[in-house]
């Protein structure tokens, strides 16, 4: 078997995975417990990182209600906290870093507005509300962090850092050991 041909397999087992997920949508909610649930939460709520509140119906309002950084915000960590959303791997959106939780730009942005079936070209006002949240750390007047792959420098990545205590209370998980901070991005 060559490399391509894993790589397509594994695509193609990913997507059927997620196509399974988002026909849960259309079937009544199989309550699930959660470890640290108190409630049942259903399996498309945990995907989707929605909760228990219904989302507006209009289409206008969902998509203006799904733009909100708050919202935003709240489906990452219930999605980090939850564990289903995946982190510090290599096709990951979310890594861990010592200065906090990296959330690679625009990647995060586009896979939320993916998943939640709006069109991937509104990720620059997502990311606009989100920053008006003013939880992320700032190098001066820009949003943006860099790091880069230890093993391969000249690839660098962007991303919003995030503190631990906006994400992971009391738990972080385990940091990234194959990011580093670029040296133009050590300012603060």
């Amino acid at each position: 078997m060559t490399n391509k041909y894993l790589q397509k397999y594994s695509l193609h087992n990913l997507a059927s995975k997620i196509y399974a997920l988002l026909q849960l949508a259309h079937q009544p909610a199989t309550p699930l417990l959660t470890a640290n649930a108190t409630e049942p939460k259903t399996i498309m709520s945990l995907w989707l990182g929605t909760g228990d509140a219904p989302l507006p119906m209009d289409p206008v309002e969902r998509r203006e209600y799904l733009l909100k950084g708050e919202v935003f915000l709240s489906w990452l960590v219930t999605r980090l906290n939850n564990q289903v959303l995946s982190v510090n791997h290599s096709t990951a959106a979310v890594h861990i870093v010592d200065q906090g939780v990296f959330l690679l730009a625009p990647r995060i942005f586009r896979l939320y507005l993916h998943l939640h079936q709006l069109d991937e070209c509104l990720h620059r006002k997502l990311s606009r509300n989100f920053s008006r949240l003013q939880i992320h750390k700032r190098k001066g007047d820009i949003n943006l962090h860099q790091y880069h792959l230890k093993r391969a420098p000249h690839k660098v990545l962007n991303g919003w850092l995030i503190p631990f205590k906006e994400i992971y209370a009391p738990d972080i998980p385990a940091i990234n050991p194959y990011l580093a901070r670029t040296s133009s991005g050590d300012s603060e």
